[in-house]
């Protein structure tokens, strides 16, 4: 039902030419299943996640993928471990739509590992029906072995952590119709090691902050 809601969706995308708002607030919690994210594999191929009910962050359902880098070679972008699409119908396509109309500003989610390292993960946001131009984003947080760590961003224009993949305008582009949330880590210190990591992901969530909290973002970027 959920890839048949989002298949709805992006033929009504086709027919009027205008993206609809995503749902804000939302959060995944992953509380009966997968959710349809998956991970792995590529853009275009659908690997199903792992699914617990019980352990994330806050005890409830988290999603996990289980990864072996003995032939791994570092180099190129780095690897997307979890992947909620607007192809895959992640989400019942929650997340999918126009971010900019809707006011959406905070992104966040928490991620574990058992990796004997700390790792940097990063966030990469695609549009509907491709996966390019993209925003992408890597967290100055490392996230320790062991430990739930949530990651956070601020969606906006003037956030100079974003790497820009495309040509003037891939803002709006990406985030008038969003289609894509691929998120991954940097696994280089961990090539050539051949042992299984598992990498977990829980409650992804977008929101619109209260003014006063958009206010003190607009004071943050201004000071860079």
């Amino acid at each position: 039902m959920q890839v048949k809601n989002a298949l709805i969706g992006t033929l009504v995308l086709s027919i009027t030419g205008v993206a609809a708002a995503a749902t804000t607030p939302f959060t995944e919690s992953f509380s009966s299943d997968n959710a349809n994210w998956g991970g792995g594999g590529d853009w275009q191929t659908f690997v199903p996640l792992d699914w617990t009910a019980t352990g994330g962050h806050d005890g409830g359902g988290f999603v996990s993928t289980t990864n072996n880098f003995a032939d791994f070679t570092p180099g190129g972008f780095p690897l997307t471990l979890f992947r909620g699409q607007d192809n895959f119908g992640s989400s019942g396509g929650n997340f999918q739509g126009d971010w900019l109309s809707g006011g959406i500003v905070d992104f966040r989610f928490w991620v574990r590992h058992d990796a004997d390292v700390d790792l940097d993960f990063f966030v990469r946001f695609t549009p509907v029906g491709s996966n390019a131009p993209s925003m992408n984003l890597f967290f100055d947080q490392l996230v320790q072995p062991g430990e739930w760590t949530e990651l956070s961003l601020v969606v906006s224009p003037d956030n100079d952590d974003f790497v820009v993949g495309g040509g003037p305008g891939t803002f709006g582009t990406v985030f008038g119709n969003l289609g894509k949330i691929q998120i991954g880590a940097d696994v280089s210190d961990l090539a050539g090691i051949d042992q299984d990591f598992t990498f977990d992901l829980s409650e992804v969530s977008i929101d619109v902050p209260a003014p006063g909290a958009l206010a003190i973002f607009g004071l943050a970027f201004a000071a860079r």
